[in-house]
């Protein structure tokens, strides 16, 4: 066969024994060129075997050096192993033409990586006495053929049949040394075998700990098993002292690192480095301020500042100011292991010295303020054992701190301290009650109008802008119809984000009014737009809203309104009633007939108790609207469904733990379109969407809590926004019965502690308006936890915040109603630290009284922390 031939076979063996039988015509530069032109020919074709046959045989024809050298670096497919298979190609050349193959190949590799061709240059060097090439691409080749890729250090996978292999190599005395010299060759990947070849007098060691040094000094970079590099180098005292200013310029460096923080993977290779490098506290006294700085950063990265600073001080105690400073740092963090040790140091410290007694019992008493009381509690120990050897100066001081603590250690604080336990009852401290606010008058200008449509675009959430841009398109279409289209070119322009809520219905109205092409998915417009959304898609809400955009839209094609009747007078979206009788009164005088939805939209936003004086001036009105009103007032309007569930408190329901409220039911007839009744009928929870809406309140402004429940199932969806539509609740109007206070209750437990504030602020308010059922709240709370429906610590998180802002009777009264429900079955974890936060409330508060599930929990023997805080609220109530 020929070398074509051969090459199509993808037999590069053959091809390589092929090459020293072929008559010199045959392997001549003609031969070559066919070769070259069967690659351009084929080259998308062959294989990589092929390609591979294609060097050798190339390599074999009688092209120059330089061309050769060129082919084998161009070759991507050659790797360090696979190169010395090719060593039978070039040996039918003459020794000359190989040795210059070998100059051409050492300046044509390229500086990255690793030599593609290092075999064939080391079996050429040896065949012919060429000088092997030594620059640092060929060094680390070397390395790499003997031990392969870079292997971490304490790998099961290195072979110590390497080193026997490298020693025996006759390029080791010449590259060897040189690997250490050379800054391009990372000898940190190979360091197990050069540790071991130290170790056999191979090279020298301090040469190696130099070089290591160098390396990571210029590195930076801390992976994962450098820890591990220095204690397998594992250097001696006075190695380390000759190292002294590289080696601090490695920790100030890594130190750095640690300021700007991170997780605790981030970190830990850093770390971990630091914990090898400062093994002797004697080198470690010159980063003290250091360490101190780091204890303000994340746990893992402030508990190795206290541990580095912790062996500092065993060696050369820290100046007082500085463990003062270490205790400030630390003792009102979260993390209750950070606080723990850096009480056992301060009771060492003064247990080894007792003349820092006074010291450090003013430091401990700062956790007083740790908002943990098992950390209190430890704290009030430590102060304890050494307040003998502090002496009576101290005591004043440490008193005064006692006043922060719980109120369960007030009896062990007083008989520590000598002071009488703190009595007296704290004033409750509530936000003032918020007051709804009016709306502003009508919008005067069609440059208002666009502006006030473009803001009610942008925000779902602000349902009053919404209903006053509305108004404001429809009278303005009826003044000066060409001005409006005008101004509202640019709100045109963009589409809104989403397809649910009002913004995407104003937008497809201002489409329609400048008569701009619809949008393929346009929620409105239905009479023009053939891509409306089906209606069974849409909650009761939104399809009230769907049927009044409906409506907006022929008015603004007819005229037919000068404004809309349902716009609100108030910001929780309720319509004064002497205002709609105003407004039917306009219409009467101009013989306009109100518009079935608008209406019945008003007629459900207006005051159901007016007084005597509006109801007659409604009776006056001589319209059908006028007389429909008039009995609608006289009616008292809408009637109120209770949502509380029957015998939802009973024991069986707790193990549900839903608490689901009673769904408003069918049976009331009003004189209202289908639209309208659906709000106030029959609950459809298989329509109603994930997140609730404010204008669904703004719809039904003095029924919030039948728009919780019939729209419940979202109730049961953490995670979905609710916490932004409780301020909404909160300030609406309308009775707080158990649909809102089960919502209430879910988000209290959310796990989002970036929204928590959102309800705290709802929970408040509440409060302050009177109208928070603090044991209905409660028994919820109570009836969920026990189900394990939600965290107690969640719970408790949001509930220690409500009483830091002084509202503890409101707090206690909620705890209380929820304790049953807690401790009457299996008690869920954490539980210890909502009876603690009860005992705190209950002692500021003032209150007294027996609850028998606290009781029973008290009784129990052990000094779990459970059984402590019942017995400390227990006492707390006696």
């Amino acid at each position: 066969m020929t070398l074509l031939e051969l090459v199509e076979a993808a037999d590069c063996d053959g091809v390589i024994e092929a090459l020293p039988g072929l008559p010199p015509e045959e392997r001549d530069a003609e031969c070559g060129e066919r070769l070259f032109a069967a690659r351009r020919a084929r080259s998308d074709e062959w294989t990589f075997a092929q390609k591979w046959a294609w060097l050798a045989a190339t390599l074999g024809c009688a092209i120059s050096p330089a061309e050769a050298a060129e082919q084998l670096i161009r070759f991507r497919g050659t790797t360090t192993d696979r190169s010395g298979q090719l060593s039978g190609a070039v040996d039918v050349h003459p020794v000359a033409w190989r040795i210059e193959l070998v100059a051409r190949i050492r300046d044509a590799v390229p500086d990255e990586g690793y030599s593609c061709c290092f075999r064939l240059v080391e079996h050429i060097a040896r065949g012919t006495g060429a000088p092997m090439p030594d620059r640092d691409v060929f060094l680390r080749a070397w390395l790499f053929n003997h031990f392969g890729h870079y292997r971490r250090v304490g790998s099961s996978r290195f072979d110590p049949a390497d080193v026997e292999r490298l020693r025996a190599d006759p390029l080791t005395p010449v590259f060897l040394p040189l690997a250490l010299e050379r800054p391009g060759v990372p000898v940190r990947s190979w360091l197990l075998p050069f540790v071991q070849l130290a170790e056999d007098g191979l090279l020298e060691r301090r040469a190696l700990l130099r070089r290591v040094v160098a390396e990571v000094r210029q590195d930076g970079r801390v992976p994962f098993g450098h820890a591990q590099e220095w204690e397998l180098l594992a250097p001696t005292r006075e190695e380390r002292a000759e190292l002294a200013d590289d080696l601090a310029a490695i920790v100030e460096a890594q130190l750095t690192r640690l300021h700007q923080d991170g997780t605790r993977k981030t970190t830990e290779p850093t770390r971990d480095y630091l914990r090898v490098l400062l093994a002797d506290p004697a080198d470690n006294v010159r980063y003290v301020r250091d360490h101190l700085a780091l204890l303000d950063k994340s746990l893992p990265v402030a508990a190795l500042a206290q541990e580095q600073l912790v062996e500092v001080d065993r060696v050369e105690p820290l100046e007082p100011e500085l463990v003062s400073d270490a205790s400030a740092r630390i003792l009102l963090r979260e993390e209750k292991k950070l606080v723990r040790t850096q009480l056992s140091w301060l009771d060492r410290l003064a247990k080894g010295d007792p003349a820092r007694a006074d010291r450090v019992v003013l430091d401990a008493a700062l956790a007083f303020d740790n908002r943990e009381v098992v950390l209190q509690e430890r704290a009030l120990h430590v102060i304890a054992r050494h307040l003998r050897s502090a002496g009576d100066d101290v005591l004043p001081r440490l008193r005064t701190s006692a006043a922060r603590l719980h109120a369960s250690l007030a009896p062990r604080a007083a008989e520590v301290l000598g002071s009488e336990e703190a009595g007296g009852t704290c004033v409750e401290a509530l936000p003032p009650a918020p007051q709804p606010e009016p709306v502003p008058g009508p919008i005067e200008t069609v440059v208002e109008v666009a502006q006030e449509v473009a803001v009610a675009i942008a925000d779902d959430w602000e349902p009053i802008g919404f209903e006053r841009a509305l108004d404001g398109v429809v009278r303005h279409a009826a003044l000066d119809r060409a001005g409006l289209t005008e101004a509202l070119r640019p709100v045109a322009r963009k589409e809104p984000r989403g397809l649910y809520g009002q913004g995407p219905y104003l937008f497809d109205v201002v489409r329609t009014l400048r008569g701009d092409e619809p949008r393929e998915f346009a929620l409105t417009g239905a009479i023009w737009n053939r891509y409306r959304r089906d209606e069974a898609v849409l909650s009761p809400p939104e399809s009230m809203l769907d049927a009044r955009m409906l409506e907006v839209l022929r008015i603004v094609e007819s005229g037919s309104q000068p404004f809309l009747l349902a716009t609100p007078t108030w910001s929780t979206g309720a319509l004064d009633a002497d205002a709609l009788v105003e407004r039917i009164a306009v219409f009467e005088e101009h013989g306009v007939l109100a518009a079935e939805h608008d209406f019945a939209q008003a007629l459900l936003r207006v005051d159901p108790a007016p007084g005597e004086r509006v109801v007659r001036a409604a009776e006056a009105l001589r319209s059908e609207p006028g007389r429909r009103l008039a009995r609608w007032l006289r009616g008292g309007g809408l009637p109120h469904q209770d949502s509380t569930p029957a015998g939802w408190a009973e024991p069986a329901a707790h193990r549900d733990a839903l608490c689901r409220p009673a769904h408003p039911g069918p049976g009331i007839e009003l004189p209202l379109p289908p639209a309208a009744g659906d709000l106030v009928g029959d609950a459809q929870r298989e329509r109603v969407r994930c997140v609730l809406d404010p204008f669904w309140l703004a719809q039904l402004p003095h029924h919030r809590d039948e728009v919780v429940a019939r729209d419940i199932n979202t109730a049961f969806v953490r995670g979905w926004g609710n916490e932004r539509f409780l301020p909404h609740l909160a300030a609406a109007g309308g009775p707080a019965g158990f649909a809102v206070h089960r919502l209430l209750a879910g988000e209290i437990g959310s796990c989002r502690p970036a929204l928590r504030d959102l309800v705290l602020d709802s929970f408040l308010v509440l409060a302050a308006r009177g109208q928070l059922d603090t044991g209905l709240l409660g028994e919820q709370l109570g009836a969920m936890l026990s189900g394990g429906r939600m965290k107690v610590s969640d719970v408790h998180a949001t509930l220690q915040a409500a009483a830091d802002t002084g509202a503890y009777r409101t707090t206690w009264s909620v705890l209380a109603a929820a304790l049953p429900g807690l401790l009457g079955g299996d008690i869920p974890r954490d539980s210890a630290r909502l009876l603690a936060l009860a005992t705190e409330c209950a002692a500021r508060c003032g209150a007294t009284g027996e609850i028998p599930a606290v009781a029973e929990v008290a009784a129990r023997k052990g000094p779990t922390q459970l059984v402590k805080s019942a017995r400390a609220l227990r006492d707390a109530l006696a």
